[in-house]
C-alpha cells in the first residue's frame, strides 16, 4: 500500500505552488515505505491524506531522516487557477439541476399538432438552460477525480470535450425563433457525436491509472482505492445517461413519428428488443469465439409499455453477450459445436397491473464464485482478457466494441436500469450458471437521480494544505 501511495504522490509532485516543509522519513520495508508526513495534510482529499512518504520525488527511494522536500500543491490547483474561464464552470456547477421523469418527458412531448411548435420551443429553451449546468457539474467532478485519475490522457480528453461543449452552449443564443431552434439543434447534435467515445476514453484512463500504480489490466485494485474512485465514476456515468437522453429526446422531437414521443416508444416491446439483442450478441460471440449458443425468449404475447427502447437494448445486449461468452468458454472445446451448447434463456414477466417489467437472462455458463460476485459491478475488474483500447474512436454499445474486456458492461447496465427507478441483480450457482434479473419500472414516474458536483471540495483548492496531526496515524 505504501508503494501505491508513493506512486500516486509522484503524479502530483509537478507544477506550481511550492511549499517547503520538513519531512521526517524513516526507511523501512526495503527503503520503500517511510514514516508519515508530520504536520500537514491536504484538506478534503482523502487519497492524499493517506499518502505515505516512501519514495522520494523523481522515484528515488530515500533512507535518510529529517530530509527536506519540495511538496507541490495538488496538480488540480494550478490547473484550475491558470484557466480563468473555469470561473464560469464553477458558477454554473453551483446551480441546481432540473430533473425529469420518463413519464414527464412523455406527457410534455405528447401534444396535439396545433401545439407542436410551442412544445418544441419550450423544450429547446429548457435544454438550452439545463445542459450547461449539467456539463459544469461533470467538469468539476472530472477535475477532482482522486489518485491522479483526472490527469490521465483518457480522462483529460473527455474533460476537454465537456469544456468545449459547455462554452459552445454559453455562446449559443436562446432558441427563441424557428431559425435559432434549428441552429441549437445542430449544435447539440455535434455535441452528442463529439461525446460518443466517452466510455472508451474513460476506460483507457482507468487502465492507465492501474498500470501506473503497478496493477495488471482488468484485475482490479485494492478495495480502498476502488472505493475512493467508484462513487465519482458512478456519478459521472449516471449523469451522462441523463445528458445524452435530454439531447436525444430533443433532437427526436424535431422529427415526430407515429407512436413515439421523441425517443420514447409508447408501445415498447421487450420481446422484440430481446430478439434484436440476441442477434447482435450472437454476431459478436461468433466473431470473437467462433461459435455462439442459441437463445430463446419467453414473453407475454403482445405486451408493450412506454419506455426508451435503446436503453432496454443496451442492458439486454450486455447481459446476453455475457451469457453467451460464459457458455462458450465453460462448455466449449476443440470439438464443441453450437448444437451441444446449452441455450441462453430470456424470460419476460410483465403485465399492466405489475410494478415492474422483469426480464431474466439465464445461462449455464458455469456461474461466478460467491467471493467474486461483489466485483462484477467494478469498473476495475473483468473476467475477460482486457482489450487494447483505441481511445480516439468508437461509440458506446455497438457491435464494433469488444465482446468483453472493458470491465464496464454490468456496472453501466445497472446504472441504466436505476436511472428511471429500476434495478439489475445477478445471482449465481457456481459450477452451473448465472441468472440476471433486470427490473424496469412500469409507471415511469421516477425522477432522474441527478448527480450534483461536490462543490464543497473546491474550497480545498483555495488552500491545499493545512497543519494537522501526523499522517502516519491516518494512513
Amino acid at each position: 500500500r505504501a508503494t501505491v501511495m508513493a506512486a500516486v504522490a509522484l503524479r502530483r509532485v509537478v507544477g506550481a505552488g511550492v511549499r517547503r516543509i520538513s519531512r521526517t522519513c524513516g526507511a523501512r520495508q526495503s527503503g520503500v515505505a517511510g514514516a508519515g508526513l508530520d504536520g500537514w495534510r491536504v484538506r478534503g482529499d482523502v487519497d492524499v491524506a493517506r499518502r505515505r512518504c516512501g519514495e522520494a520525488r523523481r522515484g528515488v527511494a530515500s533512507a535518510s531522516s529529517d530530509e527536506e522536500y519540495e511538496v507541490m500543491r495538488h496538480t488540480d490547483v494550478p490547473k484550475v487557477a491558470k484557466d480563468k474561464n473555469l470561473d464560469q464552470v464553477y458558477r454554473y456547477a453551483q446551480k441546481e439541476q432540473s430533473g425529469v421523469s420518463l413519464l414527464g418527458m412523455r406527457e410534455f412531448g405528447d401534444q396535439p399538432d396545433s401545439k407542436y411548435q410551442q412544445t418544441l420551443m419550450a423544450a429547446a429553451i429548457f435544454v438550452h438552460r439545463e445542459l450547461p449546468i449539467r456539463l459544469a457539474h461533470r467538469i468539476v467532478e472530472l477535475l477532482e477525480l482522486p489518485y491522479g485519475l483526472s490527469d490521465t490522457k483518457g480522462v483529460s480528453t473527455v474533460r476537454s470535450w465537456y469544456q468545449e461543449s459547455f462554452f459552445e452552449l454559453l455562446e449559443c443564443p436562446q432558441p427563441s425563433s424557428p431559425a435559432k431552434m434549428e441552429r441549437f439543434k445542430d449544435l447539440i447534435e455535434r455535441i452528442y457525436h463529439r461525446h460518443s467515445p466517452t466510455l472508451v476514453n474513460m476506460a483507457s484512463g482507468v487502465i492507465e491509472l492501474q498500470r501506473e500504480l503497478g496493477y495488471a489490466d482488468g484485475q482490479g485494485m485494492p478495495a480502498y482505492l476502488e472505493e475512493s474512485i467508484t462513487p465519482f465514476l458512478d456519478a459521472f456515468f449516471m449523469s451522462r445517461i441523463g445528458i445524452r437522453t435530454l439531447i436525444e429526446q430533443h433532437i427526436a422531437l424535431h422529427e415526430p413519428h407515429e407512436g413515439w414521443v421523441g425517443i420514447i416508444n409508447k408501445r415498447c416491446s421487450p420481446h422484440d428488443i430481446a430478439l434484436e439483442a440476441i442477434s447482435q450478441a450472437r454476431f459478436m460471440c461468433e466473431r470473437t469465439l467462433g461459435i455462439a449458443p442459441d437463445a430463446t425468449v419467453v414473453a407475454p404475447p403482445g405486451f408493450s409499455f412506454p419506455y426508451i427502447p435503446s436503453h432496454v437494448h443496451h442492458m439486454l445486449f450486455e447481459l446476453i453477450k455475457n451469457s453467451m461468452r460464459a457458455v462458450v468458454e465453460f462448455h466449449g472445446g476443440d470439438d464443441a459445436d453450437e448444437d451441444t451448447l446449452p441455450p441462453v434463456r430470456v424470460i419476460i414477466s410483465a403485465g399492466d397491473e405489475l410494478e415492474d417489467v422483469v426480464i431474466k437472462v439465464a445461462d449455464e455458463g458455469g456461474g461466478i464464485p460467491r467471493s467474486a460476485l461483489p466485483r462484477i459491478w467494478s469498473y476495475f475488474y473483468t473476467t475477460a482478457k482486457p482489450v487494447a483500447l483505441h481511445a480516439a474512436a468508437g461509440d458506446d454499445f455497438t457491435v464494433d466494441t469488444p465482446l468483453a474486456g472493458l470491465g464496464y458492461g454490468l456496472g453501466l447496465s445497472r446504472l441504466y436500469a436505476r436511472y428511471y427507478g429500476g434495478d439489475l441483480q445477478v445471482l449465481s450457482m457456481e459450477g452451473y450458471g448465472t441468472d440476471a434479473y433486470l427490473h424496469l419500472a412500469l409507471r415511469g414516474d421516477h425522477a432522474e437521480p441527478l448527480q450534483a458536483a461536490n462543490i464543497s471540495r473546491t474550497a480545498a483548492f483555495q488552500e491545499a494544505y493545512e497543519p494537522t496531526r501526523d499522517l502516519g496515524e491516518v494512513a
